[in-house]
C-alpha cells in the first residue's frame, strides 16, 4: 500500500523541472516516519508542529520553507503544499538541479517566525470553510425555533444551531469559554464542535464534570455520528484515572452524607453543607491536598471561628477516613495530577466547568498543551456543589498562564417560557442582592408558556398522586429527603429532591414547599447560602411549559406577583396524559443514563422490562446497603492461619457458587498478638472480581502481629442484587454467619452463629456513635490542628492521637 498521498496543486510553487527531485524527497520522509514511527520520537518543539484548531502538520525545509502535510485513518500521509517566500519563489526559479538534491529537513528546534502566522492562517481555511457550510445550512433564527419548539417531533428530528451558538463556534484560534443560562444550548455547542473535529480527523476528548451528562452527550452525539472515531468521552472522574493511568476508588457527596450519618457526626449543619464547604474551601482552594487549620481560619468567610474549628474537625476525619481505605474524592485526584508531569491534551470541549473547584481547574491546565483548542462550558447559576465559583477565577487563571481567550455569554433561553424566565431572573437579582460579588446574567425568553402557579394546600391527595404516576411528562420536587420518603411510602416514585433536579428538564413540574424553604434560609448569614438561590434557580428551570408550587402556606419573603394563585380543585380536575409502555421505556433509559437509578426503576417497571428493573437494582446497592447493615448483617469467619489471598479467594468462590457474595461497605475484624481486637472499615464495589477482593484483604492483614485465624469479615450478603439472610438461603434458622475452615487440604464451610464477634463489634459501633458528641464538646476551648502533613512536611497531631488523649 502506498503510504504516500500529494494534493494535486502541491508542486504549484516548485520549478517544473525540480519536481522529480522534491517528490523523491517527501518519498523519503514518508518512509521515514511511517515506517520507522520517528514521528513519535521527535522531541517537543523540534521541526514537526501541529497547526492549532486543525489536522495539519507542518516541518521547516528552512528559514522561509515550509512543508504542510496530514495525517490518515490507514497510516498515510498526504502532503497538501509547499509554502515559500514570494522572494525565495524567484531565489528557487534561479537554483540549478545539482543545487536543489541538497534539499534536507532542517531539524533543529523550530522557533516561529513571521512566516508561520501566515501558514496557520492559511490552513485554517479548511476548518473556516467547514463553519461557513454549517452556517449555510444549519443556522436558525430565534423565531422558526420557536416553532419547532412546539413541535416535539420535529424539534428532536431538527439539528438546530442558533445564530447566538453559532457565533461562540465560530472562531476556533483561542480557547472559548462559554457561559448560558438555563435552556441556552451550552451542550449543544459542545457537540456541534465534536461532530467538526470529528469530521476533520482532529482527537477530541469531551469531559463533564457529572458523568451522566458525559452519558447523555455521548448518547446525541452517537445519534449524529456514525461512530467515536477521533472523540473521547470522559467523566472528570475518569479523565483523571486517564491520565493517572490507574483506577481508583471514587468517594462522591453521596458517600460522603452517607459516611457522616453513619459516624453520627452532629453539627448545627446538615451534611450537604458541610460537604459543600469542604470540598469548595477547605480542599478545593487550596493547591495543597488539604488546606491546614490556620489557612482555613484565615479564609474570608462570614463563618465564626467557633464554626470553622467544628468543620475543619469533621474535614479532617473525613480526610483520614480517606486515607486509611485509599479512597479519594476528585479533589484528591486533582492533587495527584497537579504532582505530575504536564500532560498533552491539545483539544478537549469540557462541560459543567461551574463545579471545578479551583484545585481542580488548575489541574486541567496543568495538563493542557494546546489550551487554544479547548472549548469551556458552564453557567454560574448552577453551580451546586461549588459555591465559590466565578468567571471571573477563569479568567485569572487563564491570565496569570498567558492563555488568550474569547468569552461568549448566552442569553436566550430556549426551555422556559417568558413567565418563567421572569421568575429565574427575580431569583438572580435576590442572589446578587444578598452577594455583591456574583455577577447578574440576565436571560431572555423567546417564547410564552403558562405562568407559574401558587397552590396553597399542604400535601398531594391521592388522587392527583394517582394521575400524576401514569404520565412521564410530570415530576414531583421536594425540599428535603424526609419528604421524597414520605411520598415513597405512599408507593410514588417520580419524586426528587432539588438537589437531585440537574440535568432533568419535563413538560410539567409539580414543587413541594419549595418557596417556604428557600424563604427560611438565612441569606445574610454566609457565602455557602448561595448554593440555596442555585438549587431555587435549577428547579424552577426545569419545565418547558407548566410550573406548579404547592405549599403549606403563603411563602414568606418571596414576591406573590411572579406567580398566579391556583385553585387545588382545579389542579386535581385538569385532564392529565397516560403513558404507553414504550414511552415509559424511552423515559427509563433517560432517567439510567442521568444517574436517577430510583426513578428509572420505577419506570422500569412501567414498561414490564426486566432487565432494566434488574441493572438498576444493581447501581442502587451502594446506597441502599447502607440501610440493610442493620437487618441483613452477616459474619464470615476464617478459622484457620491464612497463609496467602488465593485461600480467600476459594472461600469466596464457595459462597459465590451459591450465588450470594458480599457488597456494599463492611467491616474487617482481626486480633493482634497481644489480644487487642481492631475493627477497619473495608468497601466491596459492586461487580468487582473476588480475586481482586481477597487480595485486597489479604493485603490489609499481612503484617508480622496479626493473629490470621481470628479474621472475620461482618457485612451484608446479596442474592439477585437483593439482600438475603444465609438462614433463609440455606434453610437454617437463625444461622446467619459463617466458619471457613481447611479440611483434608480444602476450604470447606459450616453455618454458625457468632454470639461473641457479632457482640464485640456492637460494643465498637455504640462507642463509635456515643464518642461523637463528646469529641464536639471537647473541642470547645482547644484548638486543635488535625492536619497530617502541614506544608513543611512536619508530621503534627492527628484527629487519632487527639482522640487516644481524651480516651485512651
Amino acid at each position: 500500500m502506498n503510504s504516500m498521498k500529494i494534493a494535486k496543486d502541491f508542486f504549484k510553487h516548485v520549478p517544473i523541472e525540480k519536481q522529480e527531485i522534491v517528490h523523491d524527497k517527501l518519498e523519503t520522509f514518508s518512509k521515514m516516519i511511517t515506517k520507522t514511527n520517528v514521528f513519535h520520537e521527535i522531541p517537543k518543539g523540534f521541526w514537526i508542529r501541529k497547526i492549532a484548531g486543525t489536522n495539519i502538520y507542518k516541518f521547516r525545509v528552512n528559514s522561509g520553507d515550509r512543508i504542510l502535510f496530514s495525517f490518515q485513518e490507514d497510516g498515510s500521509i498526504t502532503f497538501l503544499s509547499f509554502e515559500t517566500h514570494d522572494k525565495q519563489i524567484q531565489a528557487a526559479k534561479r537554483m540549478n538541479k545539482e543545487e536543489f538534491i541538497e534539499f534536507v529537513i532542517d531539524e533543529t528546534a523550530y522557533d516561529e517566525e513571521p512566516i508561520d502566522e501566515k501558514i496557520d492562517r492559511y490552513a485554517l481555511q479548511e476548518l473556516m470553510g467547514k463553519l461557513s457550510i454549517i452556517s449555510q445550512q444549519d443556522v436558525m433564527e430565534d423565531e422558526y425555533v420557536t416553532l419547532l419548539l412546539e413541535d416535539d417531533e420535529l424539534f428532536d428530528s431538527e439539528h438546530i444551531l442558533t445564530r447566538e451558538q453559532y457565533e461562540a463556534l465560530n472562531t476556533p484560534s483561542k480557547l472559548t469559554i462559554v457561559f448560558g443560562c438555563a435552556g441556552s444550548g451550552k451542550t449543544n455547542i459542545g457537540i456541534r464542535r465534536l461532530l467538526l473535529h470529528q469530521e476533520l480527523k482532529i482527537p477530541t476528548l469531551y469531559v463533564s464534570h457529572s458523568p451522566y451528562l458525559m452519558n447523555e452527550v455521548k448518547t446525541q452525539f452517537l445519534k449524529r455520528a456514525a461512530s467515536e472515531q477521533s472523540i473521547q468521552f470522559f467523566s472528570m472522574h475518569q479523565l483523571y484515572e486517564y491520565l493517572l493511568k490507574q483506577s481508583l476508588t471514587l468517594v462522591t457527596k453521596e458517600d460522603f452524607v452517607l459516611w457522616c450519618k453513619e459516624n453520627n457526626l452532629q453539627s448545627k449543619f446538615t451534611p450537604d453543607e458541610l460537604y459543600i464547604e469542604i470540598n469548595t474551601v477547605i480542599k478545593g482552594q487550596t493547591l495543597q491536598r488539604i488546606m491546614t487549620q490556620e489557612q482555613y481560619q484565615r479564609y474570608p468567610s462570614d463563618f465564626s471561628i467557633q464554626d470553622k474549628r467544628n468543620i475543619y474537625f469533621v474535614a479532617s476525619l473525613y480526610q483520614k477516613w480517606l486515607d486509611r481505605n485509599q479512597y479519594f474524592d476528585l479533589n484528591d485526584l486533582a492533587f495527584l495530577i497537579l504532582q505530575g508531569d504536564r500532560q498533552e491534551l491539545e483539544s478537549v470541549v469540557f462541560d459543567e466547568i461551574q463545579e471545578l473547584t479551583r484545585k481542580q481547574f488548575e489541574s486541567f491546565l496543568h495538563v493542557s498543551k494546546s489550551p487554544a483548542n479547548h472549548l469551556l462550558l458552564g453557567d454560574p447559576y448552577q453551580a451546586i456543589d461549588n459555591y465559590a465559583f466565578q468567571p471571573e477565577q477563569v479568567y485569572e487563571a487563564l491570565s496569570r498562564r498567558d492563555i488568550p481567550y474569547q468569552k461568549y455569554i448566552l442569553s436566550k433561553n430556549f426551555r422556559s417560557g417568558h413567565q418563567v424566565v421572569q421568575l429565574l431572573n427575580y431569583i438572580k437579582e435576590q442572589e446578587v442582592t444578598h452577594y455583591p460579588t456574583t455577577n447578574r446574567m440576565d436571560e431572555i425568553a423567546i417564547r410564552s408558556t403558562s405562568t407559574p402557579k401558587l397552590v396553597v394546600q399542604k400535601e398531594f391527595t391521592d388522587v392527583l398522586l394517582q394521575k400524576l404516576d401514569k404520565d412521564a411528562n410530570s415530576i414531583i420536587i421536594v425540599a428535603t429527603p424526609e419528604a421524597k420518603k414520605t411520598f415513597q411510602m405512599k408507593g410514588f416514585h417520580r419524586v426528587f429532591v432539588v438537589s437531585e433536579v440537574q440535568g432533568l428538564q419535563y413538560k410539567n413540574i409539580y414543587c413541594q414547599d419549595i418557596l417556604q424553604n428557600f424563604s427560611h434560609v438565612n441569606r445574610f448569614q454566609n457565602q455557602i447560602y448561595k448554593t440555596y438561590f442555585h438549587l431555587m434557580y435549577v428547579t424552577a428551570s426545569r419545565t418547558s411549559q407548566h410550573i406548579y408550587f404547592l405549599e403549606g402556606q403563603s411563602p414568606k419573603n418571596i414576591r406573590d406577583d411572579y406567580f398566579e394563585e391556583y385553585d387545588y380543585k382545579q389542579l386535581v380536575e385538569m385532564e392529565y396524559g397516560s403513558t404507553s409502555s414504550v414511552e415509559w421505556l424511552q423515559e427509563a433509559r433517560k432517567l439510567e443514563l442521568l444517574g436517577k437509578f430510583e426513578q428509572a426503576l420505577d419506570a422500569y417497571k412501567k414498561a414490564q422490562d426486566q432487565e432494566g428493573q434488574t441493572r438498576c437494582q444493581a447501581l442502587l446497592l451502594r446506597s441502599r446497603n447502607y440501610q440493610h447493615l442493620g437487618t441483613y448483617l452477616s459474619f464470615i469467619y476464617f478459622d484457620f492461619d491464612i497463609k496467602s489471598p488465593k485461600q480467600i479467594e476459594d472461600a469466596f468462590q464457595l459462597l459465590k457458587d451459591h450465588h450470594i457474595q458480599m457488597i456494599g461497605r463492611t467491616t474487617y475484624l482481626i486480633s493482634q498478638t497481644n489480644g487487642v481486637m481492631t475493627f477497619n472499615p473495608f468497601f466491596i464495589e459492586p461487580g468487582r472480581q473476588i480475586q481482586q477482593i481477597s487480595q485486597d484483604l489479604y493485603r490489609r492483614i499481612d503484617y508480622p502481629y496479626a493473629a490470621k485465624f481470628t479474621f472475620c469479615v461482618a457485612g451484608v450478603f446479596y442474592h439477585e442484587n437483593e439482600p438475603i439472610l444465609l438462614s433463609e438461603k440455606f434453610g437454617k434458622s437463625q444461622l446467619n454467619d459463617i466458619r471457613f475452615f481447611v479440611k483434608n487440604g480444602k476450604i470447606d464451610y459450616q453455618l454458625t452463629h457468632l454470639a461473641e464477634s457479632r457482640q464485640k463489634l456492637k460494643q465498637y459501633m455504640d462507642f463509635e456513635i456515643e464518642k461523637q458528641p463528646t469529641v464536639l464538646e471537647a473541642l470547645e476551648g482547644f484548638d486543635v490542628d488535625v492536619v497530617i502533613v502541614n506544608a513543611n512536611g512536619k508530621k503534627k497531631e492527628t484527629a487519632e492521637d487527639f482522640l487516644n488523649d481524651i480516651f485512651g
